[in-house]
């Protein structure tokens, strides 16, 4: 079964002052269509900066990856795209749900809606 969504390597930094803080170090996992995966860990343990950076959400020009880190959604590297390429998966191929419920959810409403 080919990999809908495939993180290699992943290691992400951030510019602090003069040096670079590692908040997710060499995560790997790959997503079959049709599949789920929780990514569970302490707070602090890179879980958001991690989701956050398969869309590209983290602050350009501060945020670091190492040259070992991929990330491929349906075989097309995300670390290369443009934000043409990436404005047209976000929302549409790809979405996150943000961790706060009050604003995230309505448990009026089904999900696909």
């Amino acid at each position: 079964m080919s990999n809908l969504l495939e993180v290699k390597n992943l290691t992400v930094g951030f510019k602090v002052r003069d040096s670079i803080f590692t908040a997710v170090e060499d995560a790997s996992f790959e997503i079959n269509k049709n599949e789920t995966m929780a990514l569970v860990g302490e707070s602090g343990s890179g879980k958001s900066v991690s989701a956050m950076s398969i869309l590209q959400l983290l602050p350009e020009g501060k945020t670091i990856f190492s040259k070992d880190s991929s990330i491929k959604f349906n075989h097309s590297e995300i670390l290369e795209m443009s934000n043409k390429q990436l404005q047209s998966i976000r929302g549409k191929k790809i979405s996150m749900i943000f961790q706060e419920p009050m604003t995230s959810l309505n448990p009026y409403h089904r999900v696909g809606n």
